[in-house]
């Protein structure tokens, strides 16, 4: 189970500046448009990896584990605050953590043991200052692909120009609306920063 202590704003994963930039945009007439759909990107990558990119205090419970180590579900890790073991609170030097991935070891004697506890609660510090690039331009793409969806012929499947081009558009429900799916591609720039709720074993 996660409690948020606090969050930042999750806002807007780009700017409208890159935005317009990306769509070779230099007018202002679109700008109310393109905040529309920027924000609504935004929100799907959001959703999509169950997170906010904005540095957050969380507070995480795990029951009944047994493992060699916990894997936090917010990561990177910025600092771990508490560590209670069945209501108990850890010294630090009775943990190790990998602030990268999100483990969290056990140490006895400065020797890594396991895990084996029926409550074990986790207060710490996680999130990016700055948003990572590829999940920057997983959202510029995903804006790119929603303008594209709302300024053609939705029946419209693919355009051949004999000799010239031929060009396949994307034929599912554009993204953000119910039952729609992210592109695989968008899905796959994004598959390491969907959270995790996993003990290692």
């Amino acid at each position: 189970m996660i409690t948020e202590i606090s969050t930042g704003p999750d806002g807007e994963l780009v700017t409208l500046s890159q935005v317009k930039l990306d769509l070779g945009i230099t007018g202002f007439t679109e700008d109310a448009f393109l905040r529309v759909l920027l924000n609504g990107a935004s929100a799907v990558v959001q959703a999509h990896c169950g997170r906010s990119f904005a540095m957050e205090s969380v507070e995480e419970t795990f029951r009944d584990i047994e493992c060699n180590a916990v894997t936090l579900a917010r990561y990177p890790i910025i600092s771990v605050d508490t560590v209670r073991e069945n209501g108990v609170e850890l010294a630090p030097a009775d943990i190790d953590c990998d602030f990268a991935s999100g483990l969290i070891y056990r140490l006895s004697n400065n020797r890594r043991s396991a895990w084996c506890t029926p409550l074990l609660v986790i207060e710490y510090y996680s999130g990016y200052e700055s948003v990572p690039d590829v999940v920057k331009r997983a959202t510029l793409n995903l804006t790119r692909l929603m303008y594209a969806q709302a300024n053609r012929d939705p029946t419209l499947r693919s355009l051949e120009l004999p000799d010239v081009a031929t060009e396949s558009f994307w034929s599912g429900a554009v993204p953000g609306e119910p039952g729609a799916a992210l592109p695989a591609d968008i899905a796959a720039m994004l598959s390491r920063f969907v959270v995790r709720r996993l003990a290692a074993a």
